[in-house]
Formats: C-alpha cells, sequence, structure tokens
C-alpha cells in the first residue's frame, strides 16, 4: 500500500520557489483501500501511549517540481501531496539528511547549473520488512525502513545517473515503533487499541550503486549509453550500516516547514 517508487522532471532554467500550501490527501485515482493515508498517520503521530517522531514523507519532493509557469508550479506543487506520494520517514530522516539531499538537487545542482535532471524515488519495500507497532483497521502493516532515489543529468561525458539510499531502522527500533515479532504488534494493539551531484555533502554516507539500488529492489534503471561514475562495492551489510541516519543533536519533533538549509551533508562523489 506504499508506492514503489515516483518519477519526477526538474528544469533548473525555470525553477522558482514558491510557498508551500496543503496537507496529504487521498488520490481518488486509485481505491482508497490501496493506499494508506489518515489512518495510518494519526496513528503514528499520537496513538500511541507513548510519543514518536514520524513524518509523512514525500518521495516526489514538492522542491523538485516547482518548475515551468506559475500556475503549473502550483499544479505540480499541489500534485505532490497524495498519499499514494507519501511513506512514513522519522522526522530526524524527513527533515535532517532527506531533505537536505532533496534540497541539494534543486538548490545547489539544476538550480544554479541550469540542469535538467530526472530524479527517481522510492521505498525499499523487502518481504520481511518490520511490522508498525499498533494493527491499523485490523491490518499488520510493514514499514520499510529504507529510502532511494536515483538522478539522471546530462554531464560534459554525456547522460550520467547517481543513486543514494538512507535508512530510519535504527531511531525506530530504538523508539520501539517497530518491530520483527508480530506477536508483539498484537500485543501493543491490546493495550493501546533514509562534475556537480557528486559534490553532495555526505556522499561518502549515503551514496550507493545504482547496481545496488537494482539488486534492493528488483527494479531495472535504463542504462543504454550512460556512465555510472560511482563505482564503489561493498556488502549488502556493510551498505546497510553505513546508511542508518542518526539524530541530529538538538533537533527537536517538529512539523516540517522549508527553511534554509542547516544540515550539511559533505563530500559526495559522482
Amino acid at each position: 500500500r506504499f508506492a514503489y517508487f515516483s518519477a519526477s522532471n526538474t528544469d533548473g532554467e525555470s525553477w522558482q520557489p514558491i510557498e508551500r500550501k496543503g496537507g496529504f490527501r487521498k488520490d481518488s485515482n486509485l481505491e482508497a483501500e490501496y493506499q494508506l493515508g489518515e489512518e495510518l498517520y494519526s496513528s503514528i503521530s499520537g496513538g500511541q501511549s507513548r510519543p514518536n517522531d514520524f513524518d509523512e514523507g514525500h518521495l516526489t519532493s514538492f522542491q523538485e517540481v516547482l518548475w515551468g509557469k506559475e500556475n503549473e508550479q502550483k499544479r505540480a506543487g499541489a500534485d505532490t501531496f497524495f498519499y499514494t506520494n507519501c511513506v512514513p520517514q522519522h522526522g530526524s530522516l524527513n527533515r535532517g539528511a532527506w531533505r537536505s539531499l532533496e534540497q541539494y538537487l534543486v538548490k545547489k545542482g539544476a538550480d544554479p547549473n541550469e540542469l535538467k535532471i530526472s530524479v527517481f524515488t522510492g521505498p525499499v519495500l523487502l518481504s520481511h520488512d518490520p511490522y508498525y507497532i499498533n494493527v491499523i483497521d485490523g491490518t499488520y502493516i510493514r514499514l520499510p525502513v529504507a529510502f532511494w532515489k536515483v538522478i539522471y543529468y546530462k554531464a560534459v561525458q554525456g547522460l550520467q545517473a547517481v543513486g543514494f539510499m538512507m535508512s530510519h531502522r535504527n531511531l525506530l527500533l530504538e523508539e520501539e515503533t517497530i518491530t520483527y515479532d508480530k506477536d508483539e504488534v498484537t500485543r501493543s494493539a491490546e493495550e493501546e487499541l533514509k562534475d556537480i551531484f557528486m559534490m553532495f555533502p555526505k556522499a561518502t554516507t549515503y551514496q550507493v550503486s545504482i547496481d545496488f539500488i537494482e539488486s534492493i529492489t528488483g527494479m531495472k534503471f535504463f542504462d543504454e549509453g550512460v556512465i555510472f561514475p560511482f563505482k564503489q562495492k561493498s556488502s549488502r551489510e556493510l551498505i546497510f550500516k553505513r546508511i542508518e541516519v542518526e539524530r541530529p543533536r538538538g533537533m527537536e519533533p517538529t512539523s516540517f516547514v522549508d527553511s534554509p538549509m542547516e544540515y550539511q551533508l559533505e563530500n559526495i562523489l559522482i
């Protein structure tokens, strides 16, 4: 009931920031039973006896689609606020490293360099993903613990593509928001009824090969004539350990507000 992936284009030549308005809503183009909306996120926000720090996380970000004519920008921006473009992300991920990557792609990549980029984004959906600690409408919900982005762009050498992946698994386990034991969900329910783009900061932490994203997601990305500059190979276990996002010191569990980039990532290699 989460999207496999989302896709967007960004034209840096006509990109302009606009005020972010609105909240998430169900997509009328898809039957409601195939979407997770307020029934999940209201539980995540306050349905437990203990607080947690989940955000409604964009797949295709609001920032990525703000190009073209003004009316096109507004319509595209509004279209990012469907639950079909939403995944639950821990606030330390959504408002930290993930947000920094989203803004870097546009504000440090596409916009100042007038680049046209294509961005694919999705959760890593695995059969052994952990369960959310509460039953939602009588259903056990498995939550993705890692997220990826693949960016295509034209460089001097030709068409290139880079990938990134981030995880919030450790944060969720620490807060007991997820469990790998289905019986624990039942008990809890009864009691409580992650050239320009290579310069992205912290690339050494979150950058992964496109091959790795393909192996994890089962997807196949276009590769004919495409240059993949990041070739580092690591074991699956080491990569998942490396991409875990930590809670930044002093970060408050407040709702997302688009403001100047304060959380910085360092040393991207493309």
